[in-house]
């Protein structure tokens, strides 16, 4: 007769295999491989309606906003190109200025020189036709003298020179050489030109030669 503690020791009813509902997942044992696959598949798998966190389908809203944050992106974007063409086109502007000032500098520099050195030849024809005013009507060579005196000044006017005769006004050394003092007078107070010996040149605003003058002190 077989003691029932054995029985509860080993595990077995006495007849050496184990109860049913020992060993199995389930409670129970299974032969079929099939069955016991369906059994191990069922326990790994969510149940239908379950779902991982962040799997869900994006809202609406949630599509507008990442939109408008490219909205956003893209217009920084744009602000920024065009801030910086802005600052090219005002480089360049600035840039356009200062060679144009440099060019027109350059050239007035040029042509202040060669018209320096012609400046004694106009003097000559000066002096020339206030002679050949002293000459009588029909004379050929003082004609000539005063139609090439002419036609040199003319040129100079188109050059942009002008003559500048400052009898009577104040003296400015920045535009008259003074090179004699003469006693001042009512009529004529200290720092007035009473006389302009020779005559001044300005090429716009350069001065090509000060006007030489006398002074009242």
């Amino acid at each position: 007769m077989t003691d029932t503690n054995d029985i509860i020791r080993d595990g077995t009813d006495g007849s050496g295999e184990e109860p049913a509902g020992r060993g199995s997942p389930l409670g129970r044992t299974t032969s079929d491989p099939a069955e016991a696959e369906t059994v191990s598949g069922s326990q790994g798998s969510p149940s239908p309606g379950s779902s991982e966190p962040g799997d869900g389908p994006i809202s609406d809203a949630e599509v507008i906003e990442e939109e408008l944050d490219e909205l956003a992106q893209t217009a920084l974007e744009r602000d920024e190109y065009k801030d910086l063409a802005l600052r090219a086109k005002a480089d360049f502007e600035n840039y356009r200025k200062r060679a144009d000032k440099r060019v027109a500098e350059t050239r007035g520099v040029a042509i202040a020189g060669v018209i320096r050195e012609l400046l004694p030849v106009v003097d000559n024809l000066d002096r020339a036709v206030e002679a050949a005013g002293t000459a009588a009507d029909g004379d050929a060579f003082a004609e000539g003298v005063r139609l090439v005196h002419a036609d040199l000044h003319s040129v100079l006017d188109r050059l942009g020179l002008t003559q500048q005769d400052p009898t009577g006004e104040q003296f400015d050394p920045n535009f008259h050489q003074a090179i004699s003092q003469a006693p001042a007078s009512e009529a004529q107070p200290a720092g007035t030109i009473i006389e302009t010996v020779q005559k001044g040149f300005l090429l716009g605003e350069v001065v090509v030669r000060p006007a030489s003058v006398v002074v009242s002190a």
